[in-house]
């Protein structure tokens, strides 16, 4: 058998890993990476499925662990990459949450084939001699078959996490030489106390594939009781004359639906504002994993019209995004500016939790919201037993390695300083483990070792494109966000004269206008100087040239201001040309 960690091996988001059987390739989960202040403007972050592709061909199934976003996100975009329906396992909730994700990428119904994964129940893949065939005879298709026809089984097995039904995947290989692969996906002990897996208990694995977002944390990770019991008491609490307003990942599914309880109990009504919590909710009541009390819920108008002391709101925006639910609620503290939901808006006295963990990265924008609630007398509470994480800390990690017993272990999930901890904690033991990075090949045999690596590629998805955008339009990205950007360009109304304009150097005002002024008669004088003063002249200029007109606007620059902006000329000849001068900003985008 062949592990291969695509992505969320070396970083947080887009995971992807590729198991090889045979002739048999499966995709454990397919999400997305979220930008950050590195990707200006890009919507998210694909796994490069191509590189899988190409080498071991197009997969006989994605088998998904759960539905966040980093697990589920990319499945729309493999699915058109492909172009025929490959068969998607998940449990009914998480098929619930693909289909509204699938439904907003315009994903075609023929491109789909969900089926749902049972608790314990094993799934066979292979071909027999009666395989169905296909409409590209490069194409095979993924069936479930009896064990004695199959060369590879899963097997679901459940595992608590922040959103229900989540599972972990116990993936063999069959055959007299059959290997055995445990693929925790997120995960944490919780109620299930020694990771009681009754496959684990019937013999070792060969290798575990191992969740190490908490490789770094002490201890054991609280039961999600503990947030919950926290929140309920905070509704609960008579001095509090305001409203409360929870704020959470849409897939806190189990904390809303226990919130909502505490509302009952505590005489609230519960407004649930921001259409990925309202969506979420909707997919868990289809697949029947709870359904909120309709007495308690109320709407953002009729939350408007009662006492604050009588209405709690559950919102998303724990990452402080500007456009999500919080964010708005924030922005609407500024009478200026329009409420967002049915009038409703936040005022002193009100209470705010961020009942989620704040993702790194996030902790500066996160910050500047939460102040503004501070400066308008809002009380805020974060961390401490309102936010639970959903993955298992140290004491988690030790216990799952002692029931399963692996060989060897694989930490994914997690950014160098995770993969390199869950790696120690597992030597500690006495395990050895494997420092891998995205696209690392694993051969697991007698021996289990890195033997080749396929060089995935992240495909950034901009706008409806994929693929469009890469390191070197990001890199641009930030040297225009830090410096701004000049153009020269030649002035057609005035022949023999150049114009220079600028985005982002300076704000407008007359000491811009002069300082353009002052560029564009250096630049023209050069020109001059170099060509004559006849416009036809410069109707074709050397590249040598360009580069002289864009130094000496540059420089202009760099001698009233002490600062180089980047230089863009539209000049005869001259395509929208960007001047290439070197610029550490160029190493910190990389």
């Amino acid at each position: 058998m062949l592990v291969i960690p695509v992505g969320g091996c070396g970083e947080f988001g887009k995971n992807l890993t590729a198991y090889v059987a045979g002739s048999v390739l499966v995709f454990a989960d397919c999400g997305i990476q979220m930008p950050d202040d590195v990707t200006p403007g890009i919507e998210h972050i694909l796994p490069d499925f191509d590189a899988v592709i190409s080498r071991y061909g197009p997969p006989s199934a994605v088998l998904l662990t759960h539905g966040h976003e980093d697990h589920i996100g990319a499945l729309g975009y493999l699915l058109r990459r492909l172009g025929w329906a490959v068969p998607v396992y998940g449990r009914p909730l998480t098929l619930r949450l693909c289909e509204r994700r699938l439904d907003k990428l315009g994903i075609a119904s023929r491109l789909r084939d969900l089926r749902e994964l049972v608790a314990n129940r094993p799934v066979f893949f292979g071909w027999g001699s009666d395989a169905p065939a296909s409409d590209d005879a490069e194409l095979p298709i993924a069936q479930e078959v009896d064990g004695e026809q199959a060369v590879m089984k899963v097997t679901p097995l459940s595992v608590p996490h922040s959103i229900p039904e989540a599972c972990a995947l116990l993936i063999e290989s069959l055959g007299p030489d059959g290997r055995r692969v445990l693929h925790t996906g997120d995960f944490k002990l919780d109620e299930m106390g020694e990771f009681a897996f009754a496959e684990l208990a019937r013999r070792p694995v060969d290798v575990l594939v191992g969740d190490s977002t908490n490789a770094q944390v002490a201890g054991k990770t609280p039961h999600e009781r503990t947030a919950s019991d926290a929140l309920s008491a905070l509704l609960a609490d008579p001095t509090r004359r305001g409203r409360i307003v929870v704020a959470l990942f849409s897939s806190h599914l189990e904390r809303v639906a226990r919130l909502a309880r505490a509302c009952q109990t505590a005489g609230r009504k519960l407004c649930l504002v921001g259409r990925g919590l309202h969506d979420a909710v909707a997919a868990a009541e289809r697949a029947r994993v709870f359904s909120l009390p309709a007495d308690v819920l109320v709407s953002a108008e009729q939350a408007c019209a009662l006492p604050a002391e009588r209405v709690a709101i559950l919102c998303t925006g724990t990452q402080g995004e500007r456009m999500a639910a919080l964010g708005r609620l924030v922005a609407a503290l500024d009478r200026g500016t329009p409420a967002a939901f049915g009038g409703l808006r936040l005022s002193a006295g009100d209470t705010v939790v961020v009942a989620a963990r704040i993702i790194p990265g996030h902790e500066r924008q996160v910050g500047r919201l939460l102040d503004r609630l501070v400066l308008a007398n809002i009380e805020v509470l974060t961390g401490g037993p309102y936010a639970v994480s959903g993955h298992g800390s140290q004491d988690d990690l030790r216990a799952l390695m002692a029931a399963a017993q692996p060989r060897m272990v694989v930490p994914v999930h997690g950014t160098p300083r995770q993969i390199y901890a869950h790696a120690a904690l597992a030597e500690s033991l006495g395990i050895p483990a494997l420092r891998c990075r995205n696209g690392d090949v694993i051969s697991v045999d007698d021996d289990i070792a890195i033997t080749d690596n396929i060089e995935p590629e992240p495909r950034i998805v901009d706008g409806n494109t994929v693929g469009e955008v890469g390191p070197y339009t990001l890199r641009m990205r930030l040297r225009l966000s830090y410096s701004g950007v000049v153009v020269v360009a030649a002035d057609p109304l005035s022949p023999g004269r150049l114009l220079v304009r600028t985005v982002g150097v300076r704000d407008p005002g007359q000491g811009l206008e002069e300082l353009c002024s002052e560029a564009a008669s250096q630049a023209s004088l050069l020109l001059r100087d170099a060509h004559g003063s006849s416009p036809t002249r410069w109707a074709t200029l050397p590249e040598e040239t360009r580069r002289l007109v864009a130094r000496t606007v540059r420089n202009t620059f760099l001698r009233r201001r002490g600062a180089k902006p980047t230089v863009l000329t539209v000049l005869p000849g001259d395509d929208f040309r960007y001047d290439e001068d070197p610029d550490p900003l160029d190493a910190a985008a990389d």
